[in-house]
């Protein structure tokens, strides 16, 4: 289990940034990692969220991992998403599909 999280965690933080022209200004990506409550991660997850062009809507995925321990049983969560930003400048709509993966250990 410990070898999943730690391969979907390396997949999403690597990233490699090219650029087409010298002289043309490049657009970063957006790449954001926050703390989320009660969202898709079920409870309390960390996420990385980032688009997958050098812009700042389009497409894009995100993954976390959560993790709750309450009494002997322990709760990790792994959310994996795709989205899709539609919008201009700061303003965007976001359209989603994700899956939450929950491990329940007694």
């Amino acid at each position: 289990m410990k070898n999943i999280i730690f391969i979907l965690l390396l997949v999403f933080l690597i990233s490699i940034n090219a650029k087409a022209q010298p002289n043309t200004p490049t657009v970063k990506r957006a790449q954001n990692v926050y703390v989320e409550l009660l969202g898709q991660g079920i409870f309390l997850t960390a996420n990385y969220d980032t688009r997958f062009a050098n812009k700042r809507d389009g497409r894009g995925g995100r993954a976390g991992i959560g993790f709750i321990s309450a009494g002997s049983s322990a709760i990790t969560t792994i959310p994996i998403g795709i989205n899709y930003l539609i919008g201009k400048k700061s303003s965007f709509f976001e359209v989603g599909l994700g899956v939450t993966y929950i491990l329940v250990q007694r």
